[in-house]
């Protein structure tokens, strides 16, 4: 179904200079619902972007959903932004891994972010950014706007260390 989806979409989707970005199941088990997941941990990642061979079939870089599959984000960043195929990054950062993990702040994760950055600089990486799971703060005034306001300033000085080095 999902080869049947792609074929039928991407053609377009190329026409039209749009990339489509698939984003792994969150929170990522291998099996929900008594349903074994479509697209799972790396190897179904890779099977997605080799499925159909478009320039406009990618994923959605969640750096959480691969840190919480216990891979090595920078690893998978160089795999798939090596190949062009990141069209979309959640820059987020959990410690643990499925199923016991934690959303912490962007800068208290496991992953290592001034190293993830310099690695989506270093594979051309030049779409969005986007702060995802914010975790909530006493009287916020919205849906985590506290927290994605420290995340994109933390992405925003990040973008600028690594561009201050070679």
């Amino acid at each position: 179904r999902l080869r049947y989806f792609l074929e039928a979409v991407l053609p377009a989707a190329e026409e039209a200079g749009v990339r489509l970005a698939l984003h792994p199941n969150d929170p990522p088990p291998p099996v929900s619902r008594g349903a074994a997941q479509v697209i799972h941990g790396f190897q179904g990642m890779k099977k997605l972007i080799e499925l159909v061979p478009s320039v406009a079939n990618g994923i959605t870089f969640c750096q959480g959903s691969f840190a919480e599959w216990d891979l090595d984000v920078v690893e998978a960043i160089r795999y798939f932004g090596g190949r062009d195929k990141i069209h979309h990054v959640h820059y987020r950062n959990p410690q643990g891994t499925y199923p016991n993990y934690v959303e912490t702040f962007i800068d208290e994760g496991d992953t290592d972010m001034f190293r993830a950055m310099l690695t989506y600089r270093d594979v051309n990486y030049r779409f969005t950014l986007c702060s995802d799971h914010v975790p909530q703060i006493t009287d916020d005034i919205g849906n985590g706007l506290i927290g994605r306001a420290y995340n994109h300033g933390y992405i925003k000085a990040m973008i600028q260390a690594v561009n201050s080095v070679r």
